[in-house]
């Protein structure tokens, strides 16, 4: 009879597998991945099923040794273009989040920008007016542990490029959504961060 895996060696290779299909197969989401690498190892019960935080480090690593010659180029073109949404935004205190600012991106990545206004329909009027078709949809975002809200989100291309913007009242500036990777505050970039970040990745080219 085969000996069982200990569960933390298990839980290591589910977290490499959904990292893979991150990386290199398009799944957008941890949570998806992680049962999409259950479903592939034949893993049944919820209690090996890595965390968040255990897939985005696998990921980090697979991304250092295996991609390490085309991952930062993607992340360099995917800022450059959630600059430009942002200097669109500029009115509305825009932040760019989740994996582009985390420098964790892939090809298939979308830009995720959080952007504040008291009424949403100033953000469909800067859209219309510039011709940008866009799709409307809510999100739901916690500021607390035990706070579950929605607010809308605007998708629409830039380039090509998926930008994903969330949009929060104004009285929200000063303090960060949890993030869901660790359920700590998101890190958050303003125009001023971002334009220092692709500096440095220019001084290391």
């Amino acid at each position: 009879m085969p000996r069982q895996k200990p569960e933390s060696s298990l839980r290591f290779e589910l977290a490499e597998t959904a990292a893979r299909m991150i990386a290199v197969d398009g799944v957008s989401d941890y949570l998806t991945a992680k049962r999409k690498a259950a479903e592939r190892l034949g893993v049944t019960q919820l209690k090996h099923l890595p965390s968040n935080s255990e897939i985005e480090a696998a990921l980090i690593n697979y991304q250092r040794l295996f991609q390490a010659d085309t991952q930062p180029a993607i992340v360099d073109t995917l800022r450059q273009c959630a600059l430009e949404a942002m200097e669109f935004f500029r009115d509305f205190n825009p932040y760019l989040t989740g994996s582009v600012l985390k420098g964790t991106a892939t090809g298939y990545s979308s830009v995720h920008l959080i952007i504040y206004t008291e009424s949403a329909e100033d953000i469909d009027r800067r859209l219309i007016d510039h011709g940008l078709p866009y799709e409307l949809i809510n999100r739901t975002v916690r500021f607390r542990q035990d706070e579950d809200l929605v607010f809308p989100c605007y998708q629409f291309l830039v380039r090509d490029i998926k930008v994903t913007t969330t949009v929060f009242p104004r009285k929200r500036i000063n303090q960060a959504p949890l993030s869901p990777t660790d359920g700590r505050p998101m890190q958050r970039a303003s125009i001023t961060r971002l334009k220092e970040l692709l500096a440095e990745h220019r001084a290391q080219q």
